[in-house]
């Protein structure tokens, strides 16, 4: 569970979505700062707690096509089109 503790874990299930804004604050700075396997497995994480959060998809497909991994991105941009649909 890279990134995450027990407890912001917990928040999460507790609260939903205020908690989720606050992981995507600091995966956004993982993000930008160049820690692309930490952001990887914070947004893969993200969405094992919240399978229908589409912004956790939309994120980590930035972060897989930044890693060239082009077909994982276009699985989580189709996840994205369907939760939004």
């Amino acid at each position: 569970m890279a990134g995450f503790t027990s407890e912001s874990v917990a928040a999460f299930r507790r609260n939903g979505w205020p908690t989720c804004v606050g992981i995507s604050g600091r995966l956004g700075s993982e993000y930008a700062q160049d820690d692309m396997d930490g952001a990887l497995d914070d947004y893969t994480e993200a969405i094992r707690i919240n399978p229908d959060h589409a912004g956790a998809y939309d994120n980590r497909a930035r972060v897989l096509l930044a890693n060239g991994d082009k077909k994982a991105a276009q699985r989580d941009l189709d996840k994205v089109k369907l939760l939004e649909s």
